[in-house]
């Protein structure tokens, strides 16, 4: 059975058309495209093709299933979002020296939803913890949470990663810390007295998150061979930033702009208030927008940059009343 694996991965190796680095430990890129025949052959390739170690087994095999068959349409939307944020975090994995499939992580911590926040707490399309963003150099406070910034978190978590992949050597483990954290990776692996992933005593999530992302990984890189043909991607992000400096209402500065409150605030998803902060603050703007924007803010009353609206407060109102009123939160 050995001997029949090595014969059929070698076959499977010269007809991706790959090379051997021993000075590099690795696999070159496919020089052509590759079309997988089964199942096994795509993980092969991405196993061959990723500086991740990447493999084919129940768990990775189940994990493969559950998204094309039971969590399909799920995943075709996380399908469809990856394309607007995977150019951005791969920058900033390369920018660290970092494996760009890493961005894969993204997908399955929150489907690359910026907004997304869990029962534990943790936010944004990297799912970080406040104390970990804090750490790792990231503003949340009133006005920002810039765990929901794909750039800035992305720069945090690849930080975090690293720190990680420094501290236990293997991507797998490095990975499943992330999901449950270096302390309970280490207990586990004193417990255990194995480095093997497959073999630690992990909690259930974290046992399912790594061959969650190898299946996640595996079909991203063949969407049409699992079925996901004609899947509708979003536009890849694109922007400028300006300087700001104090409170702006983010309606006024899309009127400066040109553009929908809509439009701005998808681009700046780590304001909290509908609110530019009152302290120095870099805005994003639409590709091409930054001098049309800088030379209408120039000319604006500062009186004019910021609309506040009064509320007497009468018997009976409640906080969820005035939230809902104005279209915010009581937190």
């Amino acid at each position: 059975m050995l001997a029949w694996g090595m014969s059929w991965a070698l076959d499977l190796w010269e007809a991706l058309g790959v090379a051997w680095h021993p000075p590099r430990l690795g696999w070159q890129a496919p020089l052509r495209e590759f079309e997988p025949r089964s199942e096994e052959e795509a993980v092969l390739w991405v196993a061959c093709s990723s500086p991740i170690p990447v493999e084919y087994n129940d768990r990775v095999r189940w994990n493969i299933r559950r998204f094309v068959d039971g969590e399909r349409e799920v995943f075709r939307v996380w399908l469809r979002r990856s394309r607007r944020y995977l150019g951005v975090i791969r920058e900033v994995l390369r920018n660290e020296g970092l494996p760009e499939d890493l961005a894969y992580l993204a997908m399955v911590e929150s489907g690359f939803n910026p907004r997304a926040y869990s029962r534990a707490h943790a936010v944004g399309i990297w799912q970080l913890m406040r104390d970990t963003a804090r750490r790792y150099g990231l503003r949340v406070d009133w006005w920002v949470d810039e765990r929901r910034d794909p750039l800035r978190s992305s720069q945090a978590a690849a930080r975090f990663l690293k720190d990680l992949y420094r501290e236990f050597g293997d991507w797998r483990l490095a990975i499943a810390a992330y999901n449950c954290g270096p302390g309970r990776l280490r207990r586990a692996i004193r417990r255990t007295g194995t480095r093997d992933f497959w073999r630690l005593r992990l909690p259930r999530e974290t046992s399912e998150y790594v061959p969650r992302f190898m299946a996640a990984l595996t079909i991203s890189k063949f969407p049409e061979f699992f079925g996901f043909q004609g899947v509708n991607y979003e536009a890849p992000l694109r922007f400028e930033e300006v300087e700001v400096e104090g409170a702006m209402d983010l309606r006024v500065a899309a009127r400066l702009i040109g553009c929908s409150y809509a439009e701005l605030k998808a681009l700046n998803p780590a304001l909290r208030r509908g609110y530019i902060p009152p302290y120095r603050y870099s805005l994003r703007v639409p590709e091409g927008a930054a001098g049309r924007f800088l030379r209408a803010y120039a000319q604006l009353p500062s009186r004019e940059r910021v609309r506040w609206s009064r509320h007497r407060v009468r018997r009976g109102d409640t906080l969820w009343d005035l939230a809902r009123a104005y279209g915010t939160s009581v937190r």
